[in-house]
């Protein structure tokens, strides 16, 4: 999940439990110890007070993570092209593994967003446009969405009920509630 993802239900779960983020700094906090332990580490150090702050921040910290991870797997790839082109001549091996990665760089970042790091140009960013996240229209963010609105109404037209989840059954026989030292009453009689 990316923090953009996880922003956006961070608020909307948020609005069921308004006690737990009434204030700003509640708020920041309960965000910040949702996010990934990798970027929490570089977040907190910060000691940010206001949540859009935080946001921000773990944008930054994200795309600086995906673009470090990206390098390490290019590094990889490099190392192991190497090692395939052992028998030609170094000048070979040198120029070829220059032209790739220049190649890929550019591919990489022709439509690389700066606000969020995802693959489209920074105007069509959401978070720039002040789109939602769910339809991308603008007015309203996703917990205010009209789709969102009619998902539910379909689904509770189709009956369901939401996500199903197994139950637990506990079987006591007799002989284990005659060996047992709990004693349980009826309160009716």
């Amino acid at each position: 999940m990316t923090i953009a993802e996880y922003e956006a239900k961070f608020t909307e779960l948020a609005k069921f439990v308004p006690k737990l983020v009434e204030d700003e700094l509640d708020r920041t906090h309960k965000f910040e110890m949702g996010l990934k332990t990798e970027i929490r580490k570089q977040v907190v150090p910060y000691e940010l007070t206001t949540y859009a702050a935080v946001v921000n921040k773990a944008l930054i910290i994200e795309r600086e993570v995906i673009d470090e991870r990206l390098e390490r797997e290019r590094n990889q790839k490099k190392r192991n092209r190497s090692n395939e082109f052992q028998g030609q001549s170094n000048e070979n091996v040198e120029s070829s593994n220059k032209k790739s990665t220049s190649d890929n760089l550019k591919q990489m970042n022709i439509n690389k967003c700066s606000r969020c790091g995802k693959a489209h140009a920074d105007k069509d960013c959401h978070w720039n446009t002040g789109a939602c996240f769910r339809c991308g229209k603008i007015g309203h963010k996703i917990a205010d969405c009209p789709q969102r609105n009619e998902n539910r109404s379909t689904q509770a037209m189709e009956g369901s009920q939401g996500p199903k989840t197994q139950g637990r059954v506990f079987a006591l026989t007799q002989q284990d509630a005659q060996a047992s030292d709990v004693l349980t009453t009826d309160s009716e009689n």
